[in-house]
């Protein structure tokens, strides 16, 4: 019986499988995470088309609202965890949606202050609604010690990838074509 490289992988790495023995890429908790994300990505900006949002500019527009509606370009970089010039294009976009309004932070010239707008404010309910919606969705058939552990385990694993865990030790980088000699050296 002929194997795939992703079998193969699995072997080599030795990754148990929920259902015993080893099995593909299928139970690789990173190829889960990177799954779900984008199933869930896909399902908010569907949920969103009639608003003319994508998840992105409704997270930005939730983290604003939950702000007291107005904050600094940065402190949304700081939260969604973008680039600058990623949060530029998600607020100019919704600029010109009229969604949020920009002007020069006073205090630093260099920055912008983010504000929501009326229609932003007229969204803000049917958002708060909408955001509970999908995180009942999420945790559909979970019992609420579930949904906990689960948000602490992935606080926990975000942790882990951000390097804000003690416990982690940081993975070595490997160059491709890079062997394991050179990597030594």
């Amino acid at each position: 019986m002929e194997r795939s490289a992703a079998d193969a992988d699995c072997i080599l790495l030795q990754i148990p499988s929920q259902k015993g023995g080893l099995c593909g890429v299928c139970d690789d908790i990173g190829h889960l995470i990177k799954i779900a994300g984008e199933r869930l990505k896909n399902q908010a900006d569907t949920r969103l088309k009639e608003s003319g949002l994508t998840m992105s500019q409704f997270q930005t527009m939730f983290f604003i609202h939950t702000h007291g509606g107005a904050v600094t370009q940065k402190e949304i970089e700081t939260h969604l965890q973008v680039s600058h010039p990623t949060v530029v294009g998600i607020i100019s976009r919704m600029e010109k949606k009229g969604f949020l309004t920009v002007e020069v932070n006073p205090d630093d010239h260099r920055g912008r202050i983010v504000r929501t707008t009326e229609k932003s404010d007229r969204f803000r309910d049917e958002s708060i609604r909408q955001k509970r919606q999908a995180e009942q969705e999420l945790v559909r058939g979970f019992t609420p010690e579930e949904a906990v552990e689960l948000r602490r385990l992935l606080h926990k694993l975000l942790d882990n990838v951000s390097g804000n865990n003690p416990d982690t030790i940081p993975a070595k980088t490997i160059r491709p074509n890079q062997t394991q000699k050179e990597e030594q050296l």
